[in-house]
């Protein structure tokens, strides 16, 4: 990828965040670098695009601390295994678009 492929992307991305606000919407993305491309695996790229979202709340869902709360013992910090990451996203967006409608 181009350095103004990079530019591009983060123009847009910007712009997506910018008309997000106000809107009861959430931009989250990733991006994954050749270099590091090993480093990640999808529990981490679902657990970091879950940040962005719970950022983007005005309140966090009890249920997203509790399970955090439960992972607080783990020896690198908490963190959430995939399937636990995959269903607080979900989770996330059923409760939104539940209260929305």
């Amino acid at each position: 990828m181009s350095l103004r492929s990079l530019d591009a992307s983060s123009l847009i991305i910007d712009r997506l965040r910018h008309w997000a606000v106000g809107r009861n919407a959430s931009v989250a993305c990733f991006y994954i670098g050749f270099a590091t491309a090993k480093e990640h695996s999808p529990a981490t790229i679902l657990s970091s695009l879950l940040r962005q979202v719970v950022g983007g709340l005005e309140e966090v869902p009890a249920k997203i601390v509790q399970a955090f709360r439960d992972q607080k013992g783990a020896t690198e910090g908490p963190r959430l295994g995939l399937s636990q990451a995959l269903e607080m996203l979900l989770y996330i967006i059923l409760a939104t678009h539940m209260h929305m409608h």
